[in-house]
């Protein structure tokens, strides 16, 4: 009948376009998915991993050129000083690189830091050190005991604040550069009251390099610039026969080198 084969016809032509839609459905499912970007386009690796707290000993061994300068004045006159030397230490140093009161140099003390990660990666910290010394000698010339020598007693304190920030270079290492300012002040008891008083300020310069080999604990490599921009010396001496002696004046301390630090991160 006419209406039968209609019914068929239209069938067969629903039937065709359902097929079509299906297959354009399983075609549109197989395209492949565009490739991942490649890691080089990522943002490297934090060292830290979310830590904020660093605390490190500092300048712990190193390797560095000093130079001091000072003018003081007493009643003998007026004395220019200039010193310039070089030291290297290895777990260890001392504020002295010689003899005098021009031979402090307090770019070698191994110092205590803490640094906190407060925003964008940028650091605010301190540090700080004290040191002590004395002794005494006892000499005996041709068997003769000789009267025992005191060395004079000292205490330096040295401290600063600096600011930075920490460039990740990759899972492992990150670039650190630091600045800040140093205090120092080195108190001297001698023999027969003499007394000497040192200061110094510094600005330094730290370019740090962070490598961390395992998580939460890494080694610093530290190129350094420490600029004295100002100081001063004081001392009380006794000469014999004549009233107590003093003299007042300026005092510089300038150091340039590479030291090594240890540093552990929370």
């Amino acid at each position: 009948m006419p209406w039968s084969r209609a019914l068929r016809s239209r069938g067969w032509a629903l039937g065709a376009a359902l097929g079509l839609v299906g297959a354009a459905t399983d075609a549109s499912a197989e395209e492949p998915r565009p490739p991942p970007e490649p890691r080089g386009a990522e943002e490297p690796l934090d060292v830290l991993d979310g830590s904020r707290f660093l605390l490190s000993v500092e300048r712990i061994t190193g390797a560095l050129g000093w130079l001091t300068r000072s003018v003081t004045e007493n009643d003998f006159g007026r004395f220019e000083r200039e010193r310039v030397g070089a030291q290297l230490h290895l777990f260890g140093a001392s504020a002295h690189a010689g003899d005098g009161q021009d031979s402090i140099n307090y770019s070698a003390i191994p110092r205590l830091a803490l640094d906190v990660v407060v925003s964008h990666r940028v650091t605010v910290g301190g540090f700080i050190t004290v040191l002590g010394s004395t002794g005494t000698e006892d000499l005996t010339i041709d068997g003769v005991d000789q009267a025992e020598i005191t060395y004079p007693d000292s205490v330096t304190a040295f401290g600063g604040a600096r600011v930075g920030y920490l460039l990740p270079l990759g899972a492992k290492v990150a670039f650190w550069p630091r600045v800040g300012a140093a205090y120092a002040v080195q108190r001297v008891f001698g023999a027969a009251g003499a007394r000497q008083t040192i200061q110094s300020l510094q600005i330094s310069v730290e370019p740090t390099f962070l490598i961390s080999p395992v998580p939460h604990v890494g080694i610093l490599i530290q190129p350094l610039v420490d600029v004295g921009v100002a100081g001063s010396v004081k001392s009380s001496f006794v000469v014999t026969g004549l009233p107590t002696q003093s003299s007042k004046g300026s005092h510089r301390v300038h150091a340039t080198g590479i030291a090594a630090g240890l540093v552990a991160y929370f």
